[in-house]
């Protein structure tokens, strides 16, 4: 069976933590704020920690195309659209805290896609200990 290899440990642990306050975050908007909607997030976040806690073959795939739909281009479009506004409105109604945060976002997305394509590897069952494919 093909099993995922975190070469960076810190990056694994980190990974783990990041997405389970989100999912945690998550959870607290459903139960508390009655906000229904986090059902989505609830629903891939959880997968995605899944994947990632045993080690799937398909957790590198699955970090990747979280991190640049969810992480990367979410907040992309709501930064433009916030610099849009502004530009229209004469930067009036722009939020700054939605900007920093946003942006704050956007580089941690980056930084896990980074992360991920350098320390995750799917290793085959037929190699030999040191061999693996990205």
């Amino acid at each position: 069976m093909k099993k995922s290899i975190f070469t960076n440990q810190t990056f694994y642990y980190l990974l783990v933590i990041y997405v389970g306050m989100l999912l945690s975050y998550n959870i607290y908007l459903i139960v508390i704020k009655s906000f229904l909607w986090s059902i989505f997030p609830i629903v891939i976040q959880g997968t995605l920690l899944y994947v990632i806690l045993i080690k799937s073959e398909y957790a590198r795939q699955a970090i990747r195309v979280w991190a640049i739909v969810f992480v990367i281009i979410a907040p992309s479009l709501i930064l433009s659209g916030q610099l849009l506004g502004g530009a229209a409105g004469g930067f009036e109604k722009v939020n700054s805290s939605i900007i920093i945060y946003q942006t704050l976002i956007l580089i941690s997305g980056i930084l896990v896609l980074v992360f991920t394509n350098r320390t995750v590897f799917v290793r085959l069952p037929n190699n030999e200990p040191g061999k693996s494919f990205r």
